[in-house]
């Protein structure tokens, strides 16, 4: 885990996507096949929160009745990594699988664009010393112990021969009565910490990169993040969150506040069009509602060093 952050932060017609990302919001879980048929050999099941790529979508629609409202979409091949949780019904794991599923519940992961705009530092610092910051208040139980006593009907643990030293999770226990088994053929994190007011267990693996997983939700790192890095909006129920993937840049994320919990909302860094500048980042400051000032260094043949340069972003949620 990088700790070095100084934030203050059939008939099938088939069409092709490129890596589009959706998430399962199916509160059970969300039934996989083989083929986009109700009657065809079921894989399994994809947990809530689970992220897909979407690979195909089909012509074949399906009608679904839940809790009296009707629900319509088309079956949609997928793919995901079956990590961390066991999907197939057989036992058989893999690391990553295509199936097909109905995407009526599926939604877009990213729903919002950032909109920047480059300011001077004399203005970065006016925002900064106008700027109200919220003071964090989670905490974190290290203990092995405490953290396997504050879980006991929640989680399960794979033995080892030193417990003091390794915590390795089975298996977990949503609230809605879910078990979600842990594919140990893909596992080499273990648990680091426990956030009890955010219900999040944090790992780490190889390279120090950080996994997390909602004890809640059963939502994982690209949803979940780290919460070391959560910076709470005192204008708006908007945070800033981040993981450290194991690589040289941290990833980050906005998430905003929906019946209770704080869900993703869209990304902000490596691997988006901010990528540069937010992999460099120095400090981050929310500004007003959905939106922030930040500074990073830029580098170039000039400047190995770095310079100070300094950025405003807004938050534009996309339209449905």
């Amino acid at each position: 885990m990088k700790t070095t952050l100084t934030l203050l932060f059939t008939f099938v017609v088939s069409l092709s996507f490129a890596q589009e990302q959706f998430f399962v919001n199916a509160v059970n879980g969300l039934s996989c096949r083989v083929k986009p048929d109700a009657d065809s050999e079921k894989v399994g099941k994809l947990p809530y929160g689970t992220i897909v790529e979407l690979v195909t979508t089909t012509l074949v629609k399906l009608s679904i009745t839940e809790n009296k409202e009707i629900i319509e979409g088309n079956w949609v091949k997928v793919k995901y990594d079956d990590f961390p949780f066991i999907v197939s019904t057989n036992g058989v794991t893999g690391f990553s699988k295509e199936v097909y599923v109905f995407n009526g519940y599926l939604e877009p992961l990213n729903k919002a664009t950032i909109e920047i705009e480059t300011i001077s530092e004399n203005e970065f610092k006016a925002y900064h010393a106008k700027s109200i910051q919220n003071k964090s208040d989670r905490y974190e139980v290290t203990d092995n112990a405490k953290i396997k006593s504050l879980l006991l009907n929640k989680a399960t643990w794979t033995p080892l021969d030193d417990l003091n030293e390794y915590l390795i999770l089975d298996a977990l226990k949503l609230d809605n009565g879910q078990y979600l088994k842990i594919n140990q053929e893909s596992n080499d994190y273990s648990v680091i910490a426990y956030y009890p007011s955010e219900e999040i267990l944090l790992f780490e693996g190889g390279h120090t990169s950080d996994y997390s997983i909602s004890i809640k939700t059963g939502e994982t790192l690209t949803t979940v993040g780290n919460p070391e890095y959560i910076i709470k909006s005192a204008y708006d129920d908007l945070q800033l969150n981040g993981h450290f993937p194991g690589q040289e840049c941290s990833n980050y994320f906005f998430q905003e506040i929906k019946d209770g919990s704080f869900m993703y909302l869209t990304n902000f860094g490596w691997g988006s069009v901010n990528g540069d500048d937010v992999c460099n980042f120095k400090k981050f400051l929310w500004i007003k509602k959905k939106q922030f000032v930040y500074s990073y260094l830029a580098y170039s043949k000039d400047h190995d060093d770095g310079i100070l340069k300094y950025k405003k972003g807004s938050i534009i949620k996309n339209e449905k």
